[in-house]
């Protein structure tokens, strides 16, 4: 046996998000993506200077939730220069209120939720890297903020985004230059200082929500952001259109880049899907899954240009963020619940909150052009419960490749229907069952758990872990769905 192929999880918590922890099904056992469960609206866009509210953030501080997104003012001349980014909050992330910040003013009030912007001609509060102001970049709407865990940051960049920006006028390129990505860094938030007084990112179309993150996992700061590649070979444009928009040939997609210090950005590079054929991305929401970082879950925008319409699915990546696999069955369908056929209307907030001990709570939008209103839903979903290993109705069986692991118990994240269990056995490498860890020594899972033990009648499965050799896990599902495992001490 190769020791590349062998699975060192040690003791991080798995998901089924992909193959890598599958070397067998049996019987009646599959891969089962679960879709969210749509619940009640939270926002609208019911303030003056919300015209078309987009491109949603979600973010827990502190046992409290934000909400950062943008408040579009389009139009023409300075008018269009820029998008300003507002501000909601929550004790629970169900009801929401947009706070009066009274930072930056609109139509000369600054009794408003505006986080960074400002009327609808100037954006003029933004302090520069040499602590001038920067009124002359323009600042645009996909805004989204992380909590820098890196070790030894300072109090004052606690808070940091990458935000999309330009001098001269953003709707026409041949009138406006350094366009990109522009750091930022804030001790609550709120208060933001431009890092650099030019984009430290600037391969890739980035007109929509970008995003970066510390990835604790890898030891370096992360950077999604929007581009294309192909392009057209035939003019088959309207008058008045860019070719390039409407050729069949043009891929929307992501590209991702490397930092040591948020500032020095490695040339940003298109992602891969192996084995997937191409398919038109917007927005990718990519993120460290908080129960297992190491996990890289995006939650991109799938764009159909024959109707503008959008469709979040599900994506992840063990490499941290080179390459990814996709699942190809949308997460929200464009016919639910509401409103999310029209164009553009159907995108998934960047980020994930924890809503209770078994939930993430998830937002998308609806509504958006068509309206009557433009609208943020809350959906939920069980804790690692995106996909899961299912025997739901029937018997099956998963036999894991080689893997080495930490600790003296495996827990799992599984739920039966009435009837149903799971039972699990400790394999050699050979695939035989280690004396005292079989199916048939195993306790028996029933019920509905997020965290629960599996245990052997007479035996704790550390002795079979201590010498770091490699086992096998091999599960049997009666009635069943299994989303997670780990190994603990």
């Amino acid at each position: 046996m190769s020791t590349s192929s062998i699975c060192r999880i040690g003791s991080r918590r798995e998901l089924f998000v992909d193959r890598f922890l599958i070397e067998r099904l049996e019987g009646g056992a599959t891969l089962r993506q679960h879709r969210p469960v749509p619940r009640e609206v939270v926002l609208s866009d019911d303030r003056a200077w919300e015209s078309s509210i987009g491109y949603f953030a979600a973010l827990e501080v502190g046992g409290e939730f934000r909400l950062y997104y943008r408040a579009a003012h389009h139009g023409t001349g300075e008018a269009a220069q820029g998008e300003a980014m507002c501000l909601a909050q929550s004790r629970d992330g169900i009801t929401w209120e947009k706070p009066v910040l009274g930072l930056f003013e609109y139509e000369g009030s600054a009794a408003n939720n505006l986080v960074l912007g400002g009327d609808l001609r100037k954006f003029p509060a933004t302090r520069s890297w040499r602590g001038q102001l920067g009124s002359e970049i323009a600042w645009r709407g996909d805004f989204v903020p992380f909590l820098d865990s890196r070790p030894g940051v300072p109090p004052q960049g606690r808070y940091k985004a990458l935000i999309r920006g330009c001098r001269g006028f953003h709707q026409i390129a041949s009138r406006r230059w350094d366009y990109g990505m522009y750091p930022f860094e804030s001790p609550d938030g709120l208060h933001w200082t431009l890092l650099a007084d030019r984009p430290v990112i600037t391969r890739g179309k980035f007109d929509s929500q970008n995003l970066a993150f510390w990835d604790a996992a890898h030891g370096r700061y992360v950077a999604f952001v929007r581009d294309t590649w192909g392009g057209r070979e035939e003019p088959s444009a309207l008058p008045g259109e860019d070719a390039e928009w409407v050729s069949s040939r043009l891929c929307r997609d992501v590209r991702v880049a490397f930092s040591e210090d948020f500032i020095h950005w490695s040339d940003p590079v298109f992602v891969s899907y192996p084995g997937d054929i191409p398919r038109q991305l917007y927005t990718n929401a990519i993120a460290p899954y908080p129960r297992a970082p190491h996990l890289l879950l995006g939650f991109p925008t799938v764009f159909y240009p024959e109707g503008s319409q959008t469709e979040p699915i599900l994506m992840a990546s063990r490499d941290g963020g080179c390459s990814f696999t996709r699942w190809p069955e949308a997460l929200i369908p464009r016919e639910a619940p509401h409103e999310r056929d029209g164009n553009r209307s159907n995108y998934l907030a960047a980020g994930l909150v924890r809503g209770n001990a078994r939930e993430f709570y998830l937002y998308a939008t609806e509504g958006y052009k068509e309206g009557p209103s433009r609208r943020l839903r809350r959906f939920t979903c069980r804790v690692d419960g995106f996909v899961s290993v299912s025997a739901s109705d029937c018997v099956g069986w998963l036999t894991t490749p080689p893997l080495v692991a930490e600790g003296r118990e495996l827990w799992i994240n599984a739920v039966t229907s009435p009837g149903g269990g799971v039972r699990a056995a400790l394999l050699d490498e050979a695939g035989a069952e280690l004396p005292g860890f079989g199916l048939k020594e195993c306790v028996e899972f029933r019920g509905d758990a997020v965290d629960t033990r599996i245990g052997w009648k007479a035996s704790s499965p550390g002795s079979a872990l201590e010498s770091g050799r490699p086992i096998r896990l091999r599960f049997e599902l009666r009635a069943a769905d299994l989303y997670s495992l780990q190994f603990r001490a």
